[in-house]
This record gives structure tokens, sequence and C-alpha cells, in this order.
């Protein structure tokens, strides 16, 4: 491991101010949430010490925020906390590690050693793949390690990061029974994470459980670098790789109907299907899998794993999937043309198509009956 410098407050203060411009506080005292935005780093820290001192919970935000919310900094309280969408670029990978313990208590000290331990286990084995060094922080109750980033805020990078802290919690933490919890839930953008040099109050102190400051540790310059897009990229095809790998051993077809017999396509096993196909990709957010178009060799160009240019939107109630693909030659491809060029939908589907009743004649005023 390198050497680490430890930093006081104002000096991560100042790391985030030249990275982002502007950073939020936010607190959490009695269960009441309040935001402040500041883009002077001493002016934050004067407020957050004077709110930790009567009890606040204090925590910042880590990432690059849009014009809009420069705007609002007044090194005071805002109109209302970040969101995902204000914020332009990640200019931190912060990574969480939180042992399992009783509701409502800080950790014991071998509970924060067990944190530590898992979480320098994983940034070994980052580090083994090209990774540089990052900041290592204790939250008081678990700990934390931060890397550098220079991402431009993408749906592709989104999908990216969704893949790699999946697949790191797999990898190291796959139990959520284990000692130690890797929180995926830090990677939204607007995420804010403990503010270092403040004490953490959640939980009640009791024997052996007390409350602690948190604080964080920096690599020199010359290790403290950025993680390159190749390097998150190569990361997130490799679980995406594994993923596609486990879905093809889980999602089995359905079994297939009687010759003859047709499937009701609102019922269609979308992954299964594709999967047989080999052009299942991925899952993606809002129910959405991403796969490999069927006309993909008429393409123009050719996506790899992370590829979404063609999804399947799921079905909704009685409706059909939708069949999306971006490319040109194929904009005009619905879920019945795949059908069509497959021949085998009917297989996947989870109940047999039946017809819609027909509504039964009504009678005229004369007693003759309308079959329209």
């Amino acid at each position: 491991m390198c050497e680490l410098i430890p930093l006081t407050c104002l000096e991560y203060l100042d790391g985030l101010h030249r990275a982002n411009g502007v950073t939020e506080l936010r607190t959490e005292q009695a269960g009441v949430w309040r935001s402040w935005l500041f883009d002077r780093p001493v002016d934050l820290l004067c407020t957050a010490t004077g709110l930790n001192a009567t009890g606040a919970n204090c925590y910042v935000t880590l990432n690059l925020p849009g014009q809009s919310i420069a705007m609002l900094a007044n090194n005071g309280r805002a109109p209302r906390a970040m969101r995902d969408s204000d914020v332009i670029a990640r200019t931190f990978l912060p990574l969480d590690f939180d042992p399992c313990r009783p509701a409502d208590v800080p950790s014991t000290r071998e509970e924060v050693l067990a944190a530590v331990a898992l979480r320098d286990t994983m940034l070994a084995a980052l580090r083994s793949v090209g990774w540089p060094e990052p900041m290592r922080g204790v939250s008081g109750n678990g700990c934390h390690a931060l890397y550098r980033l220079a991402l431009p805020c993408s749906r592709e990078t989104d999908e990216q990061l969704d893949y790699v802290y999946a697949g790191l919690q797999q990898s190291f933490a796959p139990d959520p029974d284990g000692p130690v919890k890797f929180d995926i839930t830090v990677r939204n953008r607007s995420r804010v994470f403990r503010l270092y040099g403040m004490k953490n109050y959640k939980g009640t102190p009791c024997a052996g459980r007390p409350q602690r400051f948190a604080r964080v540790a920096v690599p020199r310059a010359d290790e403290f670098l950025s993680v390159g897009p190749a390097l998150i990229a190569k990361l997130a095809d490799h679980y995406a790789k594994r993923n596609m790998h486990m879905r093809q051993e889980i999602d089995l077809p359905t079994i297939p109907k009687p010759a003859g017999q047709r499937g009701d396509f609102s019922t269609l096993n979308v992954v299964a299907w594709f999967n047989a196909h080999g052009a299942f990709l991925r899952h993606m957010r809002n129910s959405k899998v991403a796969v490999l178009c069927p006309w993909h060799e008429s393409h123009s160009t050719q996506g790899d794993l992370m590829d979404s240019s063609t999804v399947v939107l799921p079905a909704i109630g009685d409706r059909w999937p939708v069949f999306k693909c971006s490319h040109a030659h194929c904009q005009a491809k619905t879920l019945a043309h795949v059908a069509a060029l497959w021949g085998d939908a009917d297989a996947y589907c989870a109940k047999p198509w039946r017809p819609a009743p027909r509504r039964p004649a009504r009678e005229t005023a004369g007693g003759a009956r309308d079959g329209r």
C-alpha cells in the first residue's frame, strides 16, 4: 500500500472545490434534512463545524454540478437538494463498506477493522488490473475509498458504473448477511458522502460502541491519479460478460407449446428468447433489456456488450414488448419482424394466445339482431 497523508477537513474541502467549484453541504439532525450550497470552502467548514457541534450529521456532494446549480451557490441555504440530473460529470468514485451490526448503534473497533480489511482486499484487486491509488477514509462506523475520476455523465457511463458496482459486490461481498456490506447505492451522481473531520452521530453510543470522527488520507500527488474511462469500460465489460454467462445458465426457456399452438406475446420471456439465439446482452434500468439486433450484420457500426443501440421495452398489460433498434436500417423493425425471422417466439410465452371474446350481438328496436 502506498504512503497516505492525512487531510484536515479544510484540505479535503479545498480538493472538492478544485474539482467541482460548488459543493452542497447536506445535514441530518433528528430526521430533518437541510441543504446549503458553497463555492467557498472556508464558509462551508464554518457552517458544518457549527452544525456538527450541535449534533448534526454532515455530508457533502462529490461530483460536478451544472451551471444551473452553480448559479445558486450563495454560501448559504439552498432552495433544494442536488439531484442526479443536476450533475454533469463524475469527479470521484466512492466505495462504501459498512459492517453488519445491531440496529441503531455505532460499530465496535473489530467491526470497523473487518470493513477496512474487505476494503483493502478490493483495492488490491483493483490495483492489480491497473487502477491507481484512491483516498482512504473511515466514516466512524465503516470505511471508504474515493477514486478520482473525470467522467462526463451519460446513460452509457451510468450503466457502466451499474455493472462495476454490482460486479464488485458479487465478487467481494455477495452475502447480504455477511460481516461487511458493500453499499452499491452510492453510485448515483448526486450522492452525498460523510464529511471528513466531522463527528458521526449515527447510532446511540454504548460500551464498546462509541461515536467517532470521520477521517481521510490521500496518496501522494504522483499516485493520486484519475481512473481513466478505458479502465472503467474494461471492468464494466468484464462484469457484463460474467453477467451474460450467469444469465445463460439461469434464464432457461419456458416449456415449448404443443405444435401449432400460438403464444401470447404479452407474456413473452424476452431474455430467454434472445438468449437462446445468442442475442441477449444485459439488463438495463427500468426493466429494459439490451440485445443484439438480429440484423446487426447490416449495421454500419458494430457494438460491444455495453452497446445499448438495440433494446426491448417490457410488456405493459396485454401489450407486447417493444423492439427498438436505433440503426437506420432497422428503425422500422418491430417485435413481429423478429418473431417472423426466428419463428419460435411462441415457445417462450408463458401463456397461449386466446382470441378476445366476441361481443354479443345487440337487438335493434325492431327485434332484429345487430351483428356489427
